[in-house]
């Protein structure tokens, strides 16, 4: 029962962090399309931008590097909780 339950936690953090990833890419995507519908450009503000805005130091020449570090801090992590989880079987 108890490694059913970790298995799960472990699907749900790999989903989870996988949606989340995409949702940013297409974020990104978004920024550089001007004719994208403004619903759609508001949907994927109110999800992306409280998790990209602590990053938001990170820009060069005007460039802004957030997303790339917003994405590798998230595969950071959830590598961590999910090594995390697999040593408690």
């Amino acid at each position: 029962m108890k490694e059913q339950l970790i298995q799960l936690a472990v699907a749900f953090v790999m989903i989870f962090s996988g949606i989340y990833r995409w949702a940013i890419i297409a974020y990104i995507v978004v920024s550089w399309l001007p004719n994208v519908n403004q619903k759609i450009r508001g949907i994927l503000n109110q999800i992306v931008r409280p998790v990209l805005r602590p990053f938001e130091f990170a820009q060069i020449s005007g460039l802004s590097f957030s997303a790339i570090l917003a994405l590798i801090v998230i595969d950071f992590l959830s590598a961590k909780i999910i090594y995390f989880l697999y040593n408690q079987l």
